[in-house]
């Protein structure tokens, strides 16, 4: 007797089809998880070079915020200055137009 069972070869190749048939499957699937997965690396790549750029936009623009609002002191200052001394002399000519009956 022999200790090898027969095969049956249409059961054998079909099963074997099948198997191939759900590793092709399998594949396909793994293959569209990899271009998913590099497609949301690219975009996580390109939202990094983005906020790198705005993150550089907001410190130039606060920067830019910042000598802003010093020169606007600046001129507070001078038009505080430049108003009292308007003031002082017009006080003057008043003072002198009494003196002189004007």
């Amino acid at each position: 007797m022999s200790l090898e069972t027969p095969i049956d070869t249409k059961l054998s190749t079909s099963a074997l089809d099948m198997s191939l048939a759900r590793l092709e499957r399998a594949v396909d699937r793994v293959g569209g998880a990899v271009t998913s997965s590099k497609e949301r690396q690219g975009q996580v790549f390109h939202l990094r070079q983005q906020m790198q750029k705005l993150v550089k936009e907001k410190a130039v623009l606060a920067a830019d915020l910042k000598d802003s609002n010093a020169r606007a002191n600046r001129l507070k200052t001078a038009n505080l200055e430049v108003s009292r001394r308007l003031e002082e002399a017009m006080g003057t000519v008043h003072t002198v137009l009494r003196k002189h009956g004007g």
